[in-house]
């Protein structure tokens, strides 16, 4: 892709985030609480590392909210495309840092630990973007990712739903459970933990939220039994295949010698 194509797609996808913003911050949103017991898994796959960490497309700082609310100090430093975002982050950050994901503004190997959640799935040019992240991230640093699991079925009712939505692009991807393991190995990564999750979760809670369940229900009660109700059914799963999200814990080896991808 060249730096023209880039900037084109970079472009539509802020005007996305600026339409996609009221629903991020929208406090009856069954989908904005759910992905509450989302981050928390995300934080217990990063376990204990140094700092400081990265939170890339940090929207308007779920995750730090999550991590203060369980305790966990870990020096976040939020990452967004949207200043106007940013700007909600409130909680749970030493710094906020906008910029384009495909150009970061951070030095080389100034991060201990990155985490994208819900991330690479709006990046229109994923090989750069990787490439870039691998840069700021210190040799042996972790990186946790989260995005959608592409199933044909699934993925023809979001087209469906998502036609003239302005909050939505035609780039947002979502993966082949091998694609996505390539992709973070092409970059120079070692998967460590992968596994797909959340069988039911994400479309449920957005199915809810399409009928503003949350307007006359408790959304938090809501939420709570569709990660149970998750976490049961893969507890089920020996061969931890049925889940629409992929979930990835990677590192960077500390020697060159032991890059696979692009150096």
């Amino acid at each position: 892709m060249d730096e023209q194509d880039r900037a084109l797609l970079v472009a539509e996808e802020r005007e996305a985030q600026r339409h996609a913003h009221a629903m991020y911050v929208d406090d009856r949103s069954v989908l904005n609480k759910w992905e509450e017991g989302v981050l928390d898994r995300v934080l217990d796959w990063l376990g204990d590392v140094n700092t400081p960490v990265l939170d890339v497309g940090c929207g308007v700082g779920h995750l730090g909210r999550v991590a203060v609310a369980r305790g966990r100090r870990l020096d976040l430093v939020g990452f967004d495309l949207m200043a106007e975002l940013l700007a909600d982050a409130r909680i749970g950050y030493r710094a906020l840092v906008q910029g384009d994901i495909h150009r970061l503004p951070l030095k080389d190997r100034s991060v201990a630990a990155m985490i994208l959640s819900n991330t690479l799935h709006h990046v229109p040019d994923r090989p750069v973007a990787l490439k870039e992240l691998r840069r700021v991230l210190a040799p042996g640093g972790v990186v946790i990712c989260y995005d959608p699991r592409r199933v044909r079925p699934v993925e023809a009712v979001k087209r469906l739903v998502r036609r003239g939505h302005e909050a939505f692009t035609a780039h947002h991807y979502a993966f082949a459970p091998a694609e996505y393991r390539t992709m973070l190995e092409d970059a120079g990564l070692e998967i460590e933990r992968y596994v797909a999750v959340d069988p039911f979760g994400p479309l449920l809670a957005t199915a809810f939220d399409m009928l503003r369940a949350g307007t006359f229900v408790d959304r938090d009660r809501i939420a709570s039994v569709l990660v149970a109700v998750d976490r049961a059914v893969e507890g089920r799963d020996r061969k931890g295949g049925a889940g629409l999200m992929l979930l990835a814990r990677a590192t960077k080896p500390s020697s060159r010698t032991a890059f696979r991808g692009t150096p």
